[in-house]
């Protein structure tokens, strides 16, 4: 199962070491995105795509190439981080890389992360100790819904079908359910896709955000 790794989230980014304070944007292949994403499967895998402008810099895609298989070969955690596909088009730089498991992402990027059920995540010391909302959405006919609303803390923990990703990154996480519930730092895009932001370098100064879905 999922365990909680890196407790404080190192400012790591394949691209970004090699051309630091540029734009981030994602997309690549299958997984594409207008930002920074995760996308998160049922087997438990996660892809991290990125595109990012190198305009002005001197980078060759040898160059990338060669400081991003160092990198991903210099792993040694546990689980496996693979490079899933990277090229260049001109001067935007497109990366996807693929993690066995959510213990792989979190020891590879040196962040706190946790994806699995609500229960393992108790267990693995996250406390939930924050406010949390529903996710109202439009009904199919257009009407608005009730709209998000603040929910008692049980109603989250004391549900055993209930899954959660907790992250202290911005970025947009892609989850492969029906988001129900959420909490600060955290907007949710449409039932499947939501947005974290509000955190610095150092997300660990801070409570981690929680999506949970079904």
């Amino acid at each position: 199962m999922e365990k909680r790794f890196g407790m404080k989230k190192k400012a790591y980014g394949l691209l970004a070491a090699a051309a630091a304070g540029m734009l981030f944007l994602s997309g690549c292949g299958s997984y594409d995105a207008d930002e920074n994403t995760l996308f998160l499967k049922r087997n438990g895998e996660i892809y991290e795509t990125n595109v990012q402008s190198f305009e002005g810099a001197q980078y060759s895609e040898d160059e990338l190439q060669a400081f991003i298989d160092e990198e991903i070969s210099s792993y040694d955690g546990e689980g496996s981080v693979s490079v899933e596909k990277f090229e260049m088009d001109g001067d935007t730089a497109m990366l996807t890389t693929k993690y066995s498991d959510s213990t792989a992402y979190a020891d590879f990027n040196k962040r706190t992360f946790f994806n699995g059920k609500v229960v393992l995540a108790q267990a693995d010391g996250f406390d939930f100790d924050v406010p949390f909302f529903s996710y109202g959405e439009k009904s199919s006919a257009g009407m608005e819904a009730t709209g998000d609303v603040s929910i008692p803390r049980q109603d989250v923990i004391e549900n055993p079908n209930l899954s959660v990703v907790v992250l202290s990154e911005n970025t947009v996480v892609s989850v492969p359910g029906k988001i129900l519930y959420y909490s600060e730092h955290v907007t949710v895009q449409d039932k499947h896709t939501a947005k974290v932001d509000g955190y610095d370098a150092d997300g660990a100064a801070t409570k981690p955000a929680y999506i949970i879905y079904q």
